[in-house]
This record gives structure tokens, sequence and C-alpha cells, in this order.
């Protein structure tokens, strides 16, 4: 009983190495019929190729003594041949990464004559066409070229026969008239780039010749997960990290031009700060533009906004190691602009720092803002970039006429200044007060008739109710 079983094991897998086998042999013969090669017969493309005729009007044939032979023995029963000029020459312009070239053979022409393929200015083979007669023969092949536009030339050296049937590209692949002009240089208008999260940038692609036919570029990005680009070149940072933005030609040429995208967090900002909120009628005050979360910035450029109705514009002072170089004084529409420099390397600004003092002086009472419209920072080397509108701060002013800062002029303001007659307005609390009512220095009889006065002119000071 074992030795039946053990016998139909054994017949079980001789059956499946036998099947396997045929399996195998079938495999390896289609796949060889499935390929031509050099020197056989090839009287239409394989699939996943295709085929033009000797008589396409984008093959260029160059020389003398060109005619064309009428035969069914021919693909489309034609084939272009020449044997009188030994500087003739076919070429012709394709788009594609496969070629073969069809021609008939003949034993009425030099048997150690050949035709060399030039493909791209380069010499990449020869073929020769004499050998027992036969028509439509794969004469040459040439696989592995990259996908894209190439010049081809077939030459020969000796008077005997050159010759073209037929054409066979790859499937994807087509002739292109020779006088097409095409692209041969592809440039961005920037090779790094440095974006804020958030921010967009346009990048610009430059062709050329100028007269190239098709010059659309297509845009791709390197990792959409950290930035992306559109159909016009518009990248758009979305998260910290760094990628490449690449255009590339479509006209087949597959040039390529690369910009370096570097995406960082954007913590910069820039604020107006001063010494106090609370200010007096008629008084001077200082204010800082001061940049904050930099790294090795050398250069700036910024605007400022302020309440010409409530503010006068003085002037500015420079910040040691900074100096500003233009200065646009915008006073009928409350704007200035300013353009800083750092003078020398050790004046770079790390961190935190001022880069400019304004001044001002009021000149009505209410509230009013200085505010940042917008900044630009450079570093010594490829950064330019803009810090985010949100992140371009304002600081709100309260101007005060009276002299204890709530608004009104009543007796207790009269009676601060009677506290304070006679001294210098250093040596009143500034902090809570403006005493100098008239700004001439000193708290005296001017000052104290001022206050009167305008305490009878305030509607809401009525005395004993």
């Amino acid at each position: 009983m074992m030795k039946i079983k053990s016998k139909k094991k054994f017949i079980a897998f001789s059956l499946v190495v036998i099947l396997v086998t045929i399996f195998s042999l079938s495999w390896i013969k289609g796949s060889n019929a499935s390929a031509a090669t050099v020197g056989q017969q090839l009287p239409s493309p394989e699939a996943g190729w295709k085929r033009y005729d000797d008589s396409d009007s984008k093959i260029i044939y160059s020389g003398n003594g060109w005619q064309v032979e009428n035969n069914t023995v021919h693909y489309n029963s034609t084939e272009h041949y020449n044997r009188t000029d030994k500087d003739a020459k076919i070429t012709f312009k394709f788009y594609g990464s496969k070629l073969r070239l069809i021609t008939d053979r003949n034993t009425n022409r030099l048997n150690s004559q050949l035709l060399y393929v030039n493909i791209d200015g380069v010499n990449v083979g020869s073929f020769s066409t004499y050998g027992s007669p036969m028509g439509q023969c794969l004469s040459y092949e040439k696989t592995g070229l990259t996908e894209g536009i190439h010049n081809v030339e077939i030459t020969t050296d000796v008077l005997s026969a050159i010759m073209l049937d037929a054409i066979d590209l790859n499937s994807e692949g087509y002739l292109i008239d020779a006088s097409t002009v095409v692209v041969n240089e592809i440039s961005l208008n920037k090779t790094s780039l440095s974006l804020n999260v958030g921010q967009t940038e346009d990048l610009i692609a430059a062709v050329k010749p100028d007269n190239a036919e098709n010059k659309k570029v297509t845009w791709s990005s390197s990792d959409e997960s950290i930035a992306t680009v559109d159909e016009n070149g518009k990248v758009t940072a979305i998260k910290e990290g760094s990628l490449n933005v690449t255009a590339k030609t479509t006209d087949g040429t597959n040039l390529t031009a690369t910009c370096e995208v570097n995406v960082i967090t954007n913590n910069e900002s820039v604020t107006v700060e001063s010494e106090k909120d609370k200010l007096a009628l008629n008084s001077e005050f200082t204010t800082d533009i001061v940049l904050h979360n930099v790294k090795n910035i050398y250069a700036e450029d910024f605007t400022v906004a302020y309440d010409k109705d409530l503010f006068e514009y003085v002037g500015y002072e420079d910040v040691e190691g900074l100096k500003v170089f233009k200065e646009i004084k915008d006073t009928d529409n409350g704007k200035l602009r300013f353009i800083v420099a750092s003078l020398g390397e050790e004046n770079g600004i790390n961190e935190d720092k001022a880069v400019v003092k304004l001044k001002f002086k009021t000149k009505a009472s209410g509230k009013g803002k200085i505010d940042v419209l917008k900044t630009r920072i450079s570093d010594n080397e490829a950064l330019e970039k803009d810090i985010l509108e949100e992140n371009c701060g304002e600081k709100e002013f309260e101007i005060f006429a009276d002299v204890n800062r709530t608004g009104d002029f009543t007796l207790i303001d009269l009676g601060i200044d009677a506290y304070y007659y006679g001294k210098n307005v250093d040596d009143t609390d500034k902090t809570k007060y403006d005493a100098d009512v008239i700004s001439n220095g000193i708290i005296d009889d001017a000052d104290l008739t001022e206050i009167a006065e305008q305490m009878i002119k305030n509607d809401k000071y009525e005395p004993n109710n």
C-alpha cells in the first residue's frame, strides 16, 4: 500500500515538472518571436513601434542623384536611394527613445560599404545593406535613447549606395519637421529661494532661442508637502523644509531648470516701541523700529504709517552700527519709508535690535497709531524676504491736553500745576502728569492761565454740581 502511494506522488511530481518546462519553453519561444533582430525582414512595425515611410516630407535627402524606386518589395512600394554621390546623406529629426532603419538588401553593391549613423552629433554605429536580396529589412536598431528630440544623420564614405525604405520609432515617438526651431536653453529668474510658511513667490522660466516654436514649460515640485507650484510657476510654501522646483520644456527637448527652495517658519517680526504711550499735547517723543528673531540681517527696507492729524514727523536718528541710506517722506499721507544697512560685518542684526529711531511731535489730542506697514530684510548672501504682514507691528498712543491725562481740564489739573509752580518740568512726576501745558520747560503763570482758560471751555466741567 505504501509503495502505491509513493508511486502516485512521483507521477504527480513528474507531471508538474513537465508542465513547468513546457510553459517555460513556450514563454521563451514567444518572447524571442516577439522581438525582431537586425537582418530580419520586417514588413510592418512590431507592437510598440510606429512606422514612417521614406517619402515623409520630414526626411531630408541631401546631395545629388537621389532617386525613388517604385517596387512592391518596399514598404508602401517606394525606397529612396543614391548611387552617384558619396557625399549624399539622409537627415531627420524625431522625438522618441528608440529607432529602427528599414532598407533593402542586395548583392549589387559593395560588400565592404557601410552606412554610418550619427545621433545628436555622435557616431552611434554603422550597418551594411549588402546581402541576399530582401526587401523591408531591419538594417539598424538603436534603443535606450533619452526620451526627447534627437537629430539623425546617415552617411557613407564610398560610392556605392545609400538608401532608406522606412523609419520605425517607439509608439510615443514622431518625426519632427527639420525647420522646427526647438528650445536649446532654459533658465529661471531665481536659482534659490527662501520662503516663509504661507508665503508665495512667482518663478519665471526663460527659454531660448526667442523664435522657438514651442516655449511652454511644465512645473513640478519635488515635495508638494513642503511647497507646491502651479502651472504658472507660482510657488506656495506649506511647511518647513527644502525641495526643488523644476521647469521642463514640453517641445520634446526635455530641458530643465531648477530652483532650490527653502521653506522656514516665519518667526521674524518688527515692532514699534516707545517708553510711554500716553503723551502730552505739543510734546516730542521717540519710537524705535525693532526687528525680532532675525539672524545675520544686514539690510532693511520698511514703510511706516502714522496719524498725520495727531502727529507731526520731526525726523529720525541712526542707531549705532546702522545707517539710513534713503528716507522717503510722504507727510501729506502720513507715510515714511526707510532703507537701512549695517556698517560692517560686526553690525549684522541677530535676535532683537532697533534699526532706527523716529521722532514725532503731538499736535492734537486723541488716540492714534504708528504702524509698520511692510518690511523686507536681507542677509549678506542670498536671503531676501518679506516679514509677514501680521508680524509687522503697530503701537497706539493717547494724547492728552490736560495735566492728569483724563482728557478734560478740571480744577484738579490746576491744583497739580499749582503744586509744581516754579519748578522745571524735569522736576515734576512725568510718569503721571503733563504739567508743562505750554511746553516752555517750566511750570509758571502761562501754564496755570492756560489751564484756567481750558476749564472754562470744558462743557463737562460744571462746578457746584
